[in-house]
């Protein structure tokens, strides 16, 4: 067994390791695939991500008896920089939703921001997910474009991922009006294919990332507002709740992030909100003591 066995969740390792037998690897050669692949003009970030999954392969195949030993737990990956966080105040989100208000964007830009879903999986979301008399939806997968494949549905990115939110009143009333232009659209169109998506093109397929990142960009641009990405919808979701005093646990259950530990380390310079209002706990608990002078 070779490393192409994993060549399709790890086709950026193949041309350095496709051809090493599993038990042939060492330390040394994934250290230096990782300095090659970064040569070449991966950035840290993928080549992190590479690693990520090779571990994990090889854990596999330690469990199936293929190999005594992961080499990849005594490799040290590239560590990417910090991204500067970026994200829109309640206010520049209000003018964004209220400048798109109309468009067939709307929807998307009010759900996501809402909600805090991924661009993939708001893009993945089939009407069958949603359930607006309970006013919730349930991320079961992502739509994604794979080289060479093309758009396809994928797992949700982890076990956290796969979970239910709730829904505002806003979100519950685009939902019903996405509903009805996406019928409105049906009858208009020549051809129509049934997805089942919540969003879709102008033929009822599946929206084009490409596509989507150019209407957020047009509809910032204007809105005269400063420019982020549609993953950045995400982050101001959770800005917003953190900086009102939103438990971290909440925003993790509603991000589905892995740990509660990877939400307070992404949003750590949210938090002085909650250190604020513990502080305030504590006056309205020790209200009651007065404090006179020292003797």
């Amino acid at each position: 067994v070779t490393m192409a066995t994993y060549a399709v969740d790890i086709r950026r390792l193949t041309p350095f390791l496709g051809n090493v037998p599993l038990k042939a690897i060492t330390p040394g050669m994934i250290q230096s695939t990782y300095g090659a692949m970064l040569k070449t003009g991966l950035s840290p970030r993928s080549v992190e991500q590479v690693h990520t999954v090779l571990h994990r392969a090889l854990s596999h195949a330690m469990h199936w008896g293929l190999t005594s030993r992961n080499p990849a737990q005594l490799v040290s990956p590239p560590r990417p920089g910090r991204r500067e966080m970026t994200a829109l105040s309640s206010v520049q989100l209000q003018r964004l939703l209220a400048h798109t208000e109309g468009s067939r964007w709307h929807p998307l830009w009010v759900l996501m921001a809402s909600t805090g879903l991924r661009k993939g999986e708001a893009l993945g979301l089939g009407w069958q997910d949603v359930d607006l008399d309970a006013r919730k939806l349930t991320v079961r997968r992502a739509l994604q474009r794979q080289p060479g494949i093309g758009v396809v549905f994928v797992p949700p990115k982890s076990a956290k991922s796969r979970r239910t939110v709730y829904l505002s009143d806003v979100a519950c009333s685009v939902l019903w009006a996405q509903r009805q232009y996406q019928e409105a659209c049906r009858l208009r169109a020549e051809e129509w294919l049934n997805s089942g998506l919540v969003f879709t093109n102008l033929q009822g397929g599946p929206l084009e990332s490409g596509e989507v990142n150019r209407a957020l960009t047009q509809a910032l641009r204007q809105a005269g507002l400063p420019h982020i990405r549609v993953h950045d919808l995400r982050h101001t979701t959770a800005s917003i709740l953190l900086e009102a005093g939103t438990h971290p646990k909440i925003v993790q259950d509603l991000l589905g992030h892995s740990t509660i530990r990877l939400t307070l380390d992404t949003y750590s310079h949210l938090t002085p909100a909650l250190h604020r209002e513990a502080a305030q706990t504590m006056d309205v608990v020790l209200g009651c003591l007065r404090q006179g002078p020292l003797s």
